[in-house]
C-alpha cells in the first residue's frame, strides 16, 4: 500500500508518477476485497468500471473519471451506456446482452464517448462478464483505453504523410502492423 500512496501522491507539484509501470501476479486465493485490490483498482493506467447486471455503475477509478470528465459520484449515477455516443449504444447494449446469454465471455471494439464538456473522445473497450456459481451474470468490468489522438490522427490524415509516406521514401523494406480490426498499430523494417 505505502507503494501506492507514493506513485499517487506524486512530485513536489503533486503529479502522479506513471513510471514504473506495476504488475502484478494474481493468484486465484487473491483478496479482491483487501486494500491492496482496492488500489490496484483504483490507480489503473486505464479507466475501469464495474457494472451490475443492469449495467448501472457500482464503481469506477480514477483514470475512467479523468478520461470523461465527470466526477465518481456522477458516474456512479449513471449507466454503462449514457456516455457512449447515442450510435454506439445499441451496438453495445447488443453485445451485452450476448454477454449476459453465455454467447461470449467478453466484448472488445472501439466506441465514441462524449466527454462532459460535449466534444468526443474514443475508447478501446472490453466487457467482460464475472459471473456467479449458477453461471448468470453478477457482475461485468469495463476496461476503457483512451485512444482519441491515435483515432484523429488516423482520421485527419496526418497518419499516411507523417508516418507512412515518409518513412517509406527512405526505408526500402517496411512492414505497417494492423490488427484484425484494421486499426494502426505500429510500423516497423522487414529485415
Amino acid at each position: 500500500i505505502a507503494y501506492y500512496e507514493i506513485m499517487t501522491e506524486g512530485d513536489a507539484t503533486g503529479q502522479p508518477f506513471t513510471f514504473p509501470i506495476p504488475t502484478y501476479n494474481i493468484t486465484e486465493d487473491f483478496d479482491w476485497d483487501s486494500r491492496v485490490a482496492s488500489a490496484i483498482f483504483d490507480n489503473a493506467a486505464i479507466g475501469i468500471s464495474n457494472l451490475s447486471p443492469d449495467l448501472h455503475r457500482q464503481r469506477v477509478n480514477r483514470a475512467f473519471a479523468e478520461f470523461n470528465g465527470y466526477s465518481t459520484e456522477e458516474l456512479l449515477a449513471g449507466t454503462g451506456l449514457d456516455l457512449l455516443a447515442p450510435e454506439e449504444r445499441e451496438r453495445v447494449l447488443a453485445a451485452y446482452r450476448e454477454l449476459a446469454e453465455g454467447g461470449a465471455q467478453r466484448f472488445r471494439t472501439e466506441a465514441r464517448f462524449l466527454h462532459k464538456e460535449g466534444h468526443s473522445l474514443w475508447a478501446d473497450i472490453q466487457l467482460t462478464t464475472i459471473r456467479d456459481d449458477r453461471g448468470g451474470v453478477s457482475s461485468l468490468l469495463a476496461t476503457i483505453l483512451d485512444v482519441t489522438d491515435r483515432r484523429i490522427v488516423v482520421q485527419s490524415g496526418v497518419l499516411r504523410q507523417t508516418v507512412i509516406d515518409a518513412p517509406l521514401r527512405r526505408i526500402q523494406h517496411v512492414s505497417l502492423h494492423r490488427d484484425v480490426e484494421q486499426r494502426f498499430l505500429s510500423l516497423g523494417t522487414l529485415l
